[in-house]
This record gives C-alpha cells, sequence and structure tokens, in this order.
C-alpha cells in the first residue's frame, strides 16, 4: 500500500513522536510510506534517522488559511497522483478539506485526533482515529461510527530496576512550557511542598512560550535552590535514572507518550485527571491521578508515596508492566494491522 503520512506540527512532541513512530511501523508492515512535513521541523532530524523514508519537506502543511487554500488543494492533489497514494493519513484536522477535496475517489483518508476537541466535521474522513477511548466514545457519540481507537506506543525494550526514592527525592518533568502543558503549576506545587519543609529537587526538563512565567515564579518564592531548568531532554532514558517520580501537570492532556516513557523506565507516575492519563492510569494501581486544578493534591501525592516504599515499587513494577503488555511495538503493529483491516484497503 502507497501512504502519505502528513504532518503540519513545527516541534517534537507528543504528537510529534507518534507521526515518526507511524511511519516507521507503518513500513515495518511492508507499505510504502512517504512522510509530509513542514520545513525546518524540529522533529525532522529523528524521522531523518530512518534512511530508508522518503520524506518531502512542503510549507503547504501549514498554508491551509484561504490566501493559500487552492494552492494547497493543487499541491496535494499532484503530489497523491504522483506517489499513487491509497492511503492518506493526517495528524491535524485543519487540512481535512483540502486532503478531501485533493483525493482520488477510491484514496482512503484517515484523520487521527490528538487534542481532545472533536467535530462532526470528521465524518469527511473514511476512518476517525483517536488516541484514547474516552474520545473514541464522544465520536460515537455525535454519530460517527467509524472509529478506532489506537493507542501511541512506546519502545519497550528497556529492563525494569527497582527505585529506592533520594534523598532529597527528585522530581521531574518535561515537555513544552505551553499554559495547556501546566509547568506552571508545578511551581506552585514546589511551593507548598517547600512551605511543608518537605526535602526535593525539581527538575524541569524543555522550554517554550511559557518559560519566563516560570522563571518569575521561581524567583518570586524563592525556588532557586529547589527547581533546576534544565532545557530539552535529549536523552529520556538518562533523565529518568535521575528522578524518582515524574510529574505530569496537563490541563489538557489527549494521551501523554511521556507517561509511558516513564513507566518504561521503572518512574512511577503522578498525573492530572485528564483524558490521556485517566485512560492509561488506574489509580494507586500503576500511577496515581490528581485533581488537575488543585497543586495541593499533587503535592500530597508526592509526599505520600514518597513516604510508602512498598506502594512506590508497587505502581512502578505494575506501570512498566502495563506497557510492556499494552504499548510495545508489537501491540501498535498489531492495532495498525486491524486499523486498516477495518478500512479494508
Amino acid at each position: 500500500m502507497n501512504i502519505l503520512n502528513i504532518c503540519s506540527n513545527k516541534w517534537h512532541g507528543g504528537v510529534e513522536q507518534s507521526f515518526i513512530d507511524l511511519s516507521s511501523n507503518l513500513q515495518q508492515l511492508n507499505h510504502e510510506v512517504t512522510s509530509v512535513v513542514y520545513p525546518g521541523a524540529k522533529f525532522i532530524p529523528i524521522l531523518s534517522q530512518n534512511s530508508s523514508l522518503n520524506i518531502i519537506q512542503s510549507t503547504f502543511t501549514r498554508r491551509i488559511a484561504a490566501l493559500f487554500f487552492l494552492f494547497a488543494v493543487i499541491y496535494f492533489w499532484l503530489l497523491i497522483r504522483k506517489t499513487k497514494a491509497n492511503l492518506i493519513i493526517i495528524h491535524n484536522r485543519k487540512l481535512l478539506n483540502i486532503i478531501h477535496l485533493a483525493k482520488t475517489k477510491t484514496t482512503k483518508l484517515i484523520m487521527i485526533n490528538h487534542g481532545i476537541k472533536i467535530s462532526s466535521k470528521a465524518k469527511k474522513a473514511d476512518l476517525v482515529v483517536a488516541v484514547n477511548m474516552l474520545m473514541a466514545q464522544e465520536y460515537i457519540n455525535i454519530g460517527i461510527n467509524h472509529t478506532f481507537y489506537l493507542p501511541n506506543m512506546v519502545d519497550a525494550s528497556p529492563q525494569f530496576y527497582t527505585k529506592t526514592p533520594r534523598s532529597p527525592i527528585i522530581l521531574g518533568s518535561f515537555g513544552r512550557f505551553t499554559q495547556e502543558k501546566g509547568f506552571a503549576k508545578l511551581i506552585t506545587v514546589a511551593k507548598i511542598l517547600n512551605e511543608k519543609n518537605f526535602n526535593f529537587k525539581l527538575l524541569l526538563g524543555g522550554d517554550g512560550e511559557q518559560r519566563e512565567t516560570i522563571e518569575v515564579l521561581i524567583n518570586k518564592h524563592q525556588l532557586q535552590s529547589k527547581v533546576i531548568l534544565s532545557g530539552w531532554v535529549k536523552d529520556k532514558a538518562e533523565f529518568f535514572k535521575q528522578i524518582d517520580i515524574f510529574c505530569l501537570p496537563s490541563t489538557y492532556e489527549s494521551f501523554g507518550i511521556v507517561i509511558l516513557e516513564a513507566m518504561i523506565n521503572s518512574t512511577p507516575v503522578i498525573a492530572t485527571n485528564t483524558q490521556g492519563p485517566l485512560s492509561l492510569i488506574n489509580n494507586y494501581n500503576n500511577g496515581i491521578i490528581v485533581d488537575k486544578e488543585s497543586p495541593a493534591s499533587i503535592a500530597d501525592s508526592i509526599i505520600k508515596l514518597s513516604s510508602d516504599l512498598q506502594l512506590y515499587q508497587t505502581i512502578a513494577n505494575n506501570a512498566y508492566q502495563l506497557v510492556r503488555t499494552n504499548f510495545s511495538t508489537q501491540a501498535y503493529q498489531r492495532k495498525l494491522t486491524q486499523m486498516l483491516q477495518q478500512l479494508s484497503v
């Protein structure tokens, strides 16, 4: 099968990693895959590590406003016919109208929703893919029954190792510093822990539009000796070795690949009650779920988890086994095969 896999994003976060994993695994399943990306996107060097993958860089992955709409339709109309694509996968619903007009009658279209908003416009796709079960059910509730649940995956090869919390305990998180990711909230958590005389360090990896806000909060609450901003994380396995608990403070999170990454690296996770974490974590079994509006609940869970060694190690072990069973490459490829069979291509 000839497949166009199209991503318009610029960064290298969870959505982009999902895009990379999809291209690679479709190729491993013996499909001809062309990855179409925005020029200069941060994840291109990672994608390019697969030297056998065909990569096309095009500004029309993002030029979707009215001024460029017709040109984008023409561009993709030509590309679809040049590559003889019989399946197109998009990761941004804003491309839906363009690809729907550009594709041939026999070309199938899959739209993967990595966000939290759903729309009846998704019915234009031949198959709508949701990355969590709650989202899949929401589509069915609005009458879009051609829906498929495809969770993300992670490299499940790391071996489990038993951790014991250090003193001071090292808390960690990383990602893009945006409001929806909630990293500023972790500074409030640090403030609460500090006021309770709890012995800790907080390691924050990443960067983004809220970095200045985070720095102001650190200075305001005099947490310079407690919070370390380490920049973008280049070696995730090493990051997890440096921390004892991973905290995901998101206000919105449709999946959270980083949760799987923490779990497979033997690190317990405390995450907020958003769609992604709720679909992955069985509370106090393989992780801890807290109120996304309550930094105090995050702080309390950190204290509880760090003081109960049996709970700490049980959660870490259960989480590791969950990933190995349900989110490995093998499990992902089985789901991909089922997805294509449902599409009947």
